[in-house]
């Protein structure tokens, strides 16, 4: 049965209370944790539903559910585990609802990385 629960404030019984609209706006609403040094896969995720390696260093991130434009913000992180220079960015010109590339660099070259982050927040469609 699905139900509906409407509230302004979330109250804790220590930490105080805060609005609703700031974990509803303040939320990641998509988020994934993958490999793609030698296999691109997802190691965990929230409303990711693949992962297309396009090539070296370059992975498009497929959402479950669509964001609501194209203007959300992409906090991201990327390591191999070495201590070599490290960089990750999102592709600004594929942006879409429903993907984005991720792109993952090492010493400035394009390269597969072992651990990569990428949180999505905006509003979902």
């Amino acid at each position: 049965m699905a139900g509906k629960i409407i509230a302004d404030q979330i109250e804790h019984s220590t930490a105080g209370s805060i609005a609703t609209n700031y974990v509803v706006e303040g939320s990641a609403k998509a988020w994934v944790n993958y490999t793609s040094n030698t296999t691109t896969s997802i190691r965990d995720s929230l409303n990711t539903s693949s992962l297309s390696d396009v090539s070296t260093g370059k992975t498009i991130v497929t959402f479950s559910n669509a964001m609501a434009n194209a203007n959300y913000s992409c906090p991201t992180a990327c390591s191999n585990g070495d201590a070599g220079s490290t960089a990750c960015s999102l592709d600004p010109h594929t942006f879409v609802t429903g993907s984005t590339k991720f792109n993952s660099f090492a010493n400035a070259s394009l390269a597969d990385r072992n651990f990569n982050m990428v949180s999505f927040l905006g509003d979902l469609a």
